[in-house]
């Protein structure tokens, strides 16, 4: 499972990903619906879906991941 950070959207972006990639694709928003999802809670969502890979555009998010 592919999970975009909240900053990464669009129909080309997430068309492009499902065409390369035959697995799920997702929003880290769409696994907490009806929330703000704020950067310190994003490993423990993460941590609820079965091997997802986190692609985020802010380099301060990714560093947290080893939490």
């Amino acid at each position: 499972m592919i999970v975009l950070d909240e900053n990464i959207f669009g129909r080309v972006v997430i068309n492009g990903l499902e065409a390369w990639y035959k697995g799920k694709v997702t929003s880290i928003n769409n696994l907490r619906i009806d929330t703000v999802v704020k950067d310190e809670a994003v490993p423990t969502i993460l941590r609820t879906v079965k091997q997802p890979t986190f692609l985020t555009t802010n380099v301060s998010d990714s560093s947290r991941m080893d939490e």
